[in-house]
């Protein structure tokens, strides 16, 4: 079970990319997100559902992988780049100008930290882990959804 905890955590591994991890999880996750929704699509309320499907398991997952571990937020832990990134994409139609921006966005605000997040990183365990990328995740949403509606409703 440290085994799949390890590679859900890492997102498939990827946490181990020399540099960078962050930036390359968050990418993985946005190539994920796309190539499922060319195959799928989403509907508003099964983004929803995988922004809290992802966020519970990296949750649990990670609690589990570092149970034995003194690191607080070690680099190689990318589920919560994972589900800030799904989140980024939450209130927007999934197109390849939304999923470029939205990276962007997030890695913004992940790297950032901009009032409330870095409070977050005070939480122990898996939610201190998680909880500031959903957040930025979230900010990186909001802003999508607003540079959406100005585009499609805005003064031409």
């Amino acid at each position: 079970m440290k085994k799949v905890s390890e590679f859900i955590s890492t997102g498939l591994f990827i946490g181990y990319f020399p540099f960078a991890p962050g930036t390359f999880g968050s990418l993985t996750a946005a190539i994920i997100v796309f190539i499922v929704n060319l195959g799928f699509g989403f509907s508003p309320l099964i983004k929803i559902f995988s922004v809290a499907a992802t966020f519970v398991m990296g949750l649990l997952t990670v609690s589990h992988f570092l149970k034995d571990s003194k690191e607080k937020d070690p680099g190689y832990i990318v589920i919560d780049e994972w589900a800030g990134q799904v989140a980024a994409y939450s209130l927007v139609q999934i197109t390849l100008e939304n999923l470029i921006a939205g990276f962007i966005l997030f890695r913004i605000f992940d790297i950032t930290k901009i009032f409330p997040i870095k409070n977050t990183e005070r939480l122990r365990g898996s939610l201190g882990i998680m909880a500031d990328d959903i957040i930025a995740g979230l900010y990186a949403a909001v802003c999508l959804w607003a540079w959406n509606y100005i585009h499609i409703f805005g003064a031409k």
